[in-house]
Protein backbone atom coordinates (compact mmCIF):
# COMPACT_ATOMS: atom_id res chain seq x y z
CA UNK A 1 0.00 0.00 0.00
CA UNK A 2 1.61 3.31 -0.95
CA UNK A 3 0.86 5.00 2.24
CA UNK A 4 2.66 2.50 4.42
CA UNK A 5 5.66 2.50 2.15
CA UNK A 6 5.88 6.47 2.29
CA UNK A 7 5.28 5.74 6.26
CA UNK A 8 8.13 3.64 6.67
CA UNK A 9 10.32 5.16 4.42
CA UNK A 10 9.44 8.20 6.28
CA UNK A 11 10.17 7.27 9.42
CA UNK A 12 13.64 5.38 8.46
CA UNK A 13 14.51 8.63 7.54
CA UNK A 14 13.79 10.36 10.78
CA UNK A 15 15.23 7.46 13.04
CA UNK A 16 18.86 7.56 10.83
CA UNK A 17 18.63 11.00 11.38
CA UNK A 18 18.29 11.08 15.25
CA UNK A 19 20.80 8.24 15.24
CA UNK A 20 23.39 9.38 12.38
CA UNK A 21 24.80 12.30 15.68
CA UNK A 22 24.84 9.87 18.33
CA UNK A 23 27.58 6.80 17.00
CA UNK A 24 30.31 9.14 18.99
CA UNK A 25 29.36 11.23 21.74
CA UNK A 26 31.66 14.18 23.53
CA UNK A 27 32.23 14.71 27.01
CA UNK A 28 34.45 17.23 29.27
CA UNK A 29 36.92 16.44 31.18
CA UNK A 30 37.36 18.65 34.38
CA UNK A 31 39.57 21.22 33.81
CA UNK A 32 43.03 21.13 35.28
CA UNK A 33 44.74 23.10 37.49
CA UNK A 34 46.09 26.14 35.55
CA UNK A 35 42.78 26.76 34.94
CA UNK A 36 42.62 26.54 31.28
CA UNK A 37 39.83 25.00 29.30
CA UNK A 38 39.74 21.65 29.56
CA UNK A 39 40.09 19.43 25.90
CA UNK A 40 37.06 17.64 24.99
CA UNK A 41 37.32 13.87 24.93
CA UNK A 42 35.81 12.01 22.24
CA UNK A 43 34.67 8.44 23.03
CA UNK A 44 32.95 5.79 20.32
CA UNK A 45 29.37 4.66 21.99
CA UNK A 46 29.07 0.91 20.54
CA UNK A 47 25.99 0.32 21.63
CA UNK A 48 24.26 3.06 19.81
CA UNK A 49 26.11 1.73 16.46
CA UNK A 50 24.29 -1.71 17.01
CA UNK A 51 21.09 -0.17 17.57
CA UNK A 52 21.44 1.86 14.15
CA UNK A 53 21.72 -1.09 12.47
CA UNK A 54 19.41 -3.53 14.00
CA UNK A 55 16.97 -0.24 13.48
CA UNK A 56 18.30 -0.32 9.40
CA UNK A 57 17.41 -4.00 8.99
CA UNK A 58 14.19 -4.04 10.81
CA UNK A 59 12.70 -0.64 8.46
CA UNK A 60 14.32 -2.38 5.25
CA UNK A 61 12.43 -5.99 6.20
CA UNK A 62 9.15 -3.85 7.19
CA UNK A 63 9.31 -2.36 3.54
CA UNK A 64 10.33 -5.07 1.26
CA UNK A 65 7.00 -6.77 3.32
CA UNK A 66 4.84 -3.29 2.46
CA UNK A 67 6.19 -3.80 -1.21
CA UNK A 68 5.13 -7.12 -1.41
CA UNK A 69 1.80 -6.44 0.25
CA UNK A 70 1.13 -3.75 -2.28
CA UNK A 71 2.16 -6.16 -5.11
CA UNK A 72 -0.37 -8.84 -3.78
CA UNK A 73 -3.09 -6.31 -3.35
CA UNK A 74 -3.10 -5.63 -7.25
CA UNK A 75 -3.12 -9.12 -8.48
CA UNK A 76 -5.55 -10.76 -5.74
CA UNK A 77 -9.04 -10.29 -4.13
CA UNK A 78 -7.85 -8.40 -0.83
CA UNK A 79 -9.57 -7.40 2.55
CA UNK A 80 -8.93 -5.98 5.46
CA UNK A 81 -10.60 -6.71 9.41
CA UNK A 82 -10.46 -5.35 12.56
CA UNK A 83 -10.17 -8.26 15.03
CA UNK A 84 -14.30 -8.15 15.39
CA UNK A 85 -14.42 -8.84 11.83
CA UNK A 86 -15.40 -5.05 10.83
CA UNK A 87 -14.34 -4.15 7.42
CA UNK A 88 -11.51 -1.30 6.82
CA UNK A 89 -10.77 -1.31 3.45
CA UNK A 90 -10.81 -3.41 0.59
CA UNK A 91 -9.21 -3.76 -3.54
CA UNK A 92 -11.02 -3.42 -6.42
CA UNK A 93 -11.04 -6.79 -7.41
CA UNK A 94 -12.35 -8.42 -4.04
CA UNK A 95 -15.10 -5.85 -4.73
CA UNK A 96 -16.23 -7.00 -8.27
CA UNK A 97 -15.96 -10.47 -7.28
CA UNK A 98 -18.35 -9.63 -4.43
CA UNK A 99 -20.71 -7.29 -6.27
CA UNK A 100 -20.12 -4.27 -3.90
CA UNK A 101 -18.22 -0.80 -3.97
CA UNK A 102 -16.17 0.15 -1.13
CA UNK A 103 -18.52 2.70 0.41
CA UNK A 104 -20.51 0.21 0.47
CA UNK A 105 -18.61 -2.30 2.65
CA UNK A 106 -16.10 -0.20 4.83
CA UNK A 107 -17.31 -0.26 8.60
CA UNK A 108 -20.06 -3.04 7.57
CA UNK A 109 -19.05 -6.23 9.38
CA UNK A 110 -18.19 -9.49 7.51
CA UNK A 111 -21.93 -11.51 8.16
CA UNK A 112 -22.84 -9.04 5.17
CA UNK A 113 -21.01 -11.88 3.08
CA UNK A 114 -22.64 -15.02 4.78
CA UNK A 115 -25.56 -16.59 5.00
CA UNK A 116 -28.09 -15.72 7.93
CA UNK A 117 -28.09 -18.87 8.89
CA UNK A 118 -24.27 -19.36 9.16
CA UNK A 119 -23.79 -15.90 10.78
CA UNK A 120 -26.27 -17.55 13.76
CA UNK A 121 -23.51 -20.95 13.80
CA UNK A 122 -21.56 -21.72 16.95
CA UNK A 123 -19.01 -22.49 13.88
CA UNK A 124 -18.97 -18.56 12.67
CA UNK A 125 -18.57 -17.36 16.24
CA UNK A 126 -15.59 -19.77 16.40
CA UNK A 127 -14.06 -18.88 13.37
CA UNK A 128 -13.87 -14.99 14.74
CA UNK A 129 -12.63 -16.30 18.33
CA UNK A 130 -9.98 -18.04 16.52
CA UNK A 131 -8.78 -15.23 14.34
CA UNK A 132 -8.60 -13.03 17.15
CA UNK A 133 -6.48 -15.15 19.48
CA UNK A 134 -4.27 -15.20 15.75
CA UNK A 135 -4.91 -18.19 14.54
CA UNK A 136 -5.22 -18.08 10.66
CA UNK A 137 -8.11 -19.85 8.59
CA UNK A 138 -6.97 -21.50 5.51
CA UNK A 139 -10.07 -23.49 3.27
CA UNK A 140 -12.65 -23.05 0.61
CA UNK A 141 -15.86 -20.80 1.47
CA UNK A 142 -19.49 -20.02 0.51
CA UNK A 143 -20.31 -16.90 0.59
CA UNK A 144 -23.33 -14.51 -0.53
CA UNK A 145 -22.31 -11.87 -3.54
CA UNK A 146 -24.18 -8.56 -2.98
CA UNK A 147 -27.30 -10.01 -4.83
CA UNK A 148 -27.57 -12.64 -2.69
CA UNK A 149 -26.49 -15.23 -5.29
CA UNK A 150 -23.31 -17.76 -4.12
CA UNK A 151 -19.99 -17.19 -4.45
CA UNK A 152 -16.94 -20.02 -4.00
CA UNK A 153 -13.83 -18.62 -3.04
CA UNK A 154 -10.62 -20.51 -1.39
CA UNK A 155 -8.80 -18.06 0.90
CA UNK A 156 -6.94 -17.31 3.81
CA UNK A 157 -7.36 -14.85 7.00
CA UNK A 158 -4.28 -13.85 8.29
CA UNK A 159 -3.95 -12.64 11.54
CA UNK A 160 -1.67 -9.30 11.22
CA UNK A 161 0.35 -8.78 15.04
CA UNK A 162 1.91 -5.67 16.58
CA UNK A 163 5.54 -5.76 17.89
CA UNK A 164 4.19 -7.32 21.10
CA UNK A 165 2.16 -9.62 19.37
CA UNK A 166 -0.71 -8.58 19.75
CA UNK A 167 -3.45 -9.29 16.65
CA UNK A 168 -4.57 -5.99 15.65
CA UNK A 169 -5.87 -7.02 12.28
CA UNK A 170 -7.13 -9.74 9.69
CA UNK A 171 -6.31 -9.45 6.21
CA UNK A 172 -8.19 -12.02 3.57
CA UNK A 173 -6.70 -13.32 0.55
CA UNK A 174 -9.26 -14.87 -1.84
CA UNK A 175 -9.90 -16.85 -5.24
CA UNK A 176 -13.25 -17.27 -7.38
CA UNK A 177 -13.34 -21.14 -7.23
CA UNK A 178 -16.94 -20.75 -8.07
CA UNK A 179 -16.88 -22.83 -11.60
CA UNK A 180 -14.68 -25.30 -10.89
CA UNK A 181 -16.92 -25.96 -7.62
CA UNK A 182 -19.75 -26.16 -10.00
CA UNK A 183 -18.01 -28.63 -11.91
CA UNK A 184 -17.41 -30.92 -8.73
CA UNK A 185 -20.43 -30.82 -8.30
CA UNK A 186 -21.94 -31.84 -11.60
CA UNK A 187 -19.52 -34.46 -11.77
CA UNK A 188 -20.58 -35.85 -8.10
CA UNK A 189 -23.98 -35.29 -9.67
CA UNK A 190 -23.27 -37.24 -12.85
CA UNK A 191 -21.79 -40.11 -10.12
CA UNK A 192 -24.73 -40.29 -8.25
CA UNK A 193 -26.76 -40.86 -11.11
CA UNK A 194 -24.53 -43.72 -12.55
CA UNK A 195 -24.83 -45.32 -8.69
CA UNK A 196 -28.44 -45.36 -9.19
CA UNK A 197 -28.74 -46.28 -12.51
CA UNK A 198 -26.24 -48.76 -12.24
CA UNK A 199 -28.31 -50.33 -8.89
CA UNK A 200 -31.38 -50.55 -11.20
CA UNK A 201 -30.38 -52.54 -13.86
CA UNK A 202 -28.65 -54.83 -10.99
CA UNK A 203 -31.98 -55.32 -9.56
CA UNK A 204 -33.92 -56.04 -12.70
CA UNK A 205 -31.23 -58.73 -13.68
Amino acid sequence: MPEVAEMASVCRKFILAMLSDVTYSVRPIMPCRSGKPASLHRFSMFPFNQRKKALELLLREKEAVSNELGSLKGSIAYIEFSTLGEIRQANDIFLGMMGYSLADVVGKHHRIFCSADYVQSADYKKFWADLAKGAAQENTFLRKKSDGSDVWIEAQYIPIKDADGNVISIIKLAFNVTPQKQKLDDLDAMNVALHRSTAVIEFDA
